[in-house]
């Protein structure tokens, strides 16, 4: 039983001793909770057994939680989520007195209650664990450290979605584009550059130019990229190297990149393709060069005029025409071509042409540089000079000996259609003397009022000539026997009657009687037959009475 009593009374001084010692431990680390609290950085005090000890004010604003539920609740070795992230093994690592430095991890706001999108919610802090010993070493706590990294994971995220964004911007560019450093080596590549060298840009970045050229390009790049180095200018230069078996062209422009101390560190350079560019400049130059040599060699006037009306072009079928020397034309206003009393006009027609695009193509009264006037058929187009200002282009042709042939051709013409008009007059209307004061007179075809007065003069001229007294009119061969054709032939009876002859209509027949009883003809002295066998008959038996007659008298 003594020794019982002994026994307590012995631990009970060691408890004393011991509470005494905590008493003087708490009143030692009272200037250290202090600090602890203050600490610039979140920090969370753990026991050796995994339990939440302390926690300062840091944290807490850290994880948007408060203390409470953390201290003496939280043991990070038994939290799957610890456990999960690394922190458990850590821990571990730190109990074995290692200073333990984690990789950023992330931290979901969401659980404190905050709301938002996850990328504000989310906080990146870069944990470290070590160990706190007592004055023997041993491990009595183990101190976690949280280092807000958010801003600094932000904008790393940020600048590698800028970079993304401009590997895309310039893997999608057709010009090639590369950034060497100071020793040549490539830095970046975008698709086309990996395209033409046949290698990927993984490949591609560390080497240089040595490594995938042949010399004589490396030696003309290399001191490109010098000039660039140790002047900081920009270089513009055009390159011609084989790519694929074939020569293509490229303009590349070479400049210096800074760094933050304003130093030159690399040189990015950008070529673009314009082979095809090249080619079709030199088609189009070729064209137009044999669209001068055309314009030059037409024998078409043309000429170029502007909007104030001076000439600004005329080949020299134009100054053929005028008989002027180009540079006698040049910045002269065109009128000097037209007649003075026609110059307004053309000037009003050339505003017009200007405004509408528009003009009439037709034949053109004007003058060569002596005065001489000329005719001209003249076309014109509007087009856009190099200046960007509107022109007109003016075609002429010289037609003046073709409207002096034409007109040559026109007089004759006329000559040939008159001649023609009195053979036709003479082979309608022939009158024939079929004896001593007989003629006779066939009529054929259709009679219009110019032919019955044609037959009228030729008969009454047949009369007067031939001294005819019998005139044998024979209307077989008319078609259409009408009032007009019946008016006609008692005129032409009326007319020969005043000449003292006769008339004798032979060719009626059953028909042409019936037209004509029905159109009421007065026929009156003139003797009719039914064809022209009777009235020849006739025409003779009388001749032959009448000789008889003057025969008995004498």
């Amino acid at each position: 039983m003594t020794t019982t009593i002994e026994a307590l009374q012995t631990e009970i001084a060691a408890l004393r001793q011991r509470v005494v010692a905590l008493e003087q431990t708490v009143e030692q680390l009272a200037p250290y909770q202090e600090m602890f609290e203050h600490m610039p950085l979140p920090a969370v005090l753990f026991r050796t057994d995994g339990m939440a000890f302390a926690m300062n004010r840091q944290n807490e604003a850290f994880i948007h939680t408060p203390r409470e539920e953390v201290v003496a609740k939280f043991n990070i070795l038994d939290d799957p989520e610890s456990e999960k992230q690394g922190y458990t093994s850590a821990f571990h690592r730190a109990l074995e007195g290692e200073v333990v430095r984690m990789p950023p991890t992330s931290y979901d706001t969401a659980s404190a209650g905050l709301e938002g999108r996850q990328s504000d919610r989310l906080v990146w802090s870069e944990t470290t664990y070590f160990p706190l010993r007592d004055e023997t070493g041993t491990i009595n706590y183990i101190v976690e450290v949280n280092l807000d990294v958010t801003a600094r994971m932000q904008a790393e995220q940020e600048l590698r979605q800028n970079q993304r964004l401009l590997q895309g911007i310039i893997d999608n560019a057709p010009s090639a584009i590369f950034v060497k450093d100071r020793q040549g080596r490539f830095l970046l590549v975008n698709r086309t550059v990996t395209t033409l060298v046949g290698r990927e840009s993984d490949r591609m970045v560390g080497t240089t130019d040595a490594d995938l050229f042949p010399p004589e390009l490396v030696q003309t790049w290399q001191d490109i990229t010098h000039q660039v180095l140790t002047t900081g200018s920009v270089v513009q230069v055009e390159e011609t190297f084989p790519v694929r078996n074939e020569f293509h062209t490229y303009l590349s422009l070479y400049f210096p990149l800074y760094d933050e101390q304003q130093e030159i560190h690399a040189v990015g350079s950008i070529a673009t393709d314009i082979t095809n560019q090249q080619r079709q400049e030199q088609a189009l130059r070729a064209s137009e060069e044999r669209l001068r040599t055309i314009i030059e060699k037409i024998p078409v006037g043309v000429c170029i005029t502007s909007e104030q009306q001076r000439f600004e072009y005329a080949n020299p079928a134009y100054c053929q025409i005028y008989h002027y020397m180009p540079d006698e034309l040049i910045g002269q206003p065109f009128t000097i071509v037209v007649p003075p009393e026609n110059r307004q006009h053309a000037a009003d027609l050339h505003d017009a042409f200007m405004r509408e695009g528009t003009e009439i193509r037709g034949e053109w009264h004007v003058v060569t540089r002596e005065g001489t006037p000329l005719t001209v058929l003249a076309d014109a187009a509007a087009i856009i000079g190099e200046d960007g200002r509107p022109k007109k282009v003016t075609f002429a042709m010289d037609i003046t000996a073709l409207k002096q042939a034409e007109q040559e051709r026109l007089s004759l013409q006329q000559q040939v259609i008159e001649a023609q008009q009195i053979a036709i007059r003479e082979l309608s209307t022939p009158l024939l003397p079929l004896a001593e004061n007989v003629v006779a007179l066939p009529l054929v075809g259709t009679i219009d009022s110019d032919r019955a007065q044609q037959v009228m003069e030729t008969l009454l001229e047949g009369v007067a000539q031939f001294r005819a007294e019998v005139a044998i009119v024979d209307i077989t061969g008319v078609s259409v026997v009408d009032s007009q054709v019946a008016n006609a032939l008692i005129q032409a009876a009326q007319a020969v009657n005043l000449l003292g002859a006769r008339v004798v209509l032979t060719g009626i027949g059953p028909a042409i009687a019936q037209t004509l009883v029905g159109l009421g003809a007065d026929l009156g002295e003139v003797v009719t037959r039914a064809n022209l066998q009777s009235g020849i008959a006739y025409a003779l038996n009388r001749e032959a009475t009448r000789k008889s007659s003057l025969v008995t008298r004498h």
